[in-house]
């Protein structure tokens, strides 16, 4: 099953990062675009990506086109901003010609829960630092993030929740807070010359006790659709060093793990009895030994690479044979290369919300 996503995008231009009306937006950085209020931008055209690498997942996830202030042409009154041709999103399909697992929905707010199509979806998944980039401006510096996470971020989350179909899940992701981030001046986060390559998700949660149990009793008090999951496991020693500081409370599931390095698919038998998840992204960086933020170094990483491509996979076959669920992130110009590696597999193809519309429900 194939879908080609080439998109031409028409509208006014504006330099209010959240317009009144549908435009497009042409700012200094994504990192100037209010994640709150994304509802009537077209298209965001910044001179500079940024830092803040979660608005530009957030795009992602939103479907709104990323490209260069360059690439806009003037037509009357209008501007026309046309895309490049996207590589189409490749699914095995069943005799059938139905996908044969659930999608896993990538999510930033209510609005894209409620536009699900829960027919084919088994659950949802929410980053929580996407959820505090939205509310920054509730949060006080002056207070921990642990302390003010049930007042600012609950709220958030039940909205979500109320708003997901009937029968659909929902994955909480615990803080993946890099220095680099708009969120790491409130964590009073140690400066990182390499953020994105640095110590954050589960190494940050080890450091913060309180935080780690705040996200969890948050989680758990939202009810039995919602699952924690835990960020950026990179060896089996942090997860031990986790538990032993914060361990299960008694009939506490499980988290899902993130596992977000060579190492930790390389040992993945150690993680035997916990619901994995797989980030193909920091991965690959890690597996290529370059900075995907880092223009100078970035195209190196190569996510149909054979080498990584097996590496994945023998991960989600042999986390398949213990008895883990599997959820695996892909990006669209891979998708093949992984449906093929992982034919015959049960697993779940983790994809934005966007694309799920544009798989589910093409125009």
């Amino acid at each position: 099953m194939q879908h080609m996503a080439g998109k031409l995008v028409v509208g006014p231009v504006s330099s209010d990062a959240s317009p009144a009306t549908p435009s497009i937006v042409v700012c200094r950085s994504l990192d100037d675009l209010d994640a709150a209020n994304l509802r009537n931008v077209l298209a965001v055209c910044p001179e500079q990506v940024g830092r803040d690498c979660h608005i530009e997942v957030i795009c992602k996830i939103k479907g709104i086109p990323v490209a260069s202030p360059t690439a806009l042409r003037q037509e009357g009154q209008l501007w026309r901003l046309e895309l490049p041709e996207q590589e189409p999103w490749v699914l095995d399909v069943d005799a059938t010609g139905q996908t044969t697992p659930a999608f896993q929905v990538s999510i930033f707010d209510s609005y894209d829960a409620s536009r699900i199509d829960g027919r084919s979806v088994g659950s949802a998944f929410i980053r929580m630092e996407h959820v505090l980039t939205a509310l920054v401006s509730k949060l006080d510096p002056a207070i921990s993030v642990s302390e003010q996470l049930e007042r600012v971020a609950r709220p958030y989350l039940e909205e979500v929740i109320d708003a997901l179909p009937d029968g659909v899940d929902l994955v909480v992701r615990g803080l993946d807070v890099r220095t680099g981030d708009v969120l790491a001046r409130l964590m009073r986060t140690t400066r990182e010359e390499n953020p994105d390559l640095g110590e954050h998700g589960v190494r940050r949660l080890i450091a913060d006790t309180r935080l780690a149990q705040a996200e969890r009793s948050m989680v758990r008090a939202l009810g039995p659709q919602v699952r924690y999951a835990l960020p950026f496991v990179t060896r089996s020693e942090d997860l031990d060093q986790y538990f032993a500081l914060n361990p299960l409370a008694e009939a506490e599931p499980a988290p899902i793990l993130f596992l977000e390095s060579p190492a930790a698919i390389a040992e993945v038998t150690a993680f035997s009895g916990f619901d994995l998840a797989i980030g193909l992204k920091d991965i690959a960086q890690f597996f290529f030994a370059a900075d995907r933020s880092n223009a100078r170094v970035a195209h190196a990483i190569e996510y149909r690479n054979p080498e990584l491509v097996r590496a994945v996979c023998d991960a989600v076959r042999t986390a398949a044979r213990m008895g883990s669920s599997v959820s695996l992130y892909q990006d669209r110009d891979s998708s093949a290369a992984y449906e093929r590696g992982l034919r015959g597999v049960r697993w779940t193809r983790s994809v934005p919300a966007s694309v799920h519309r544009e798989l589910v429900l093409p125009q």
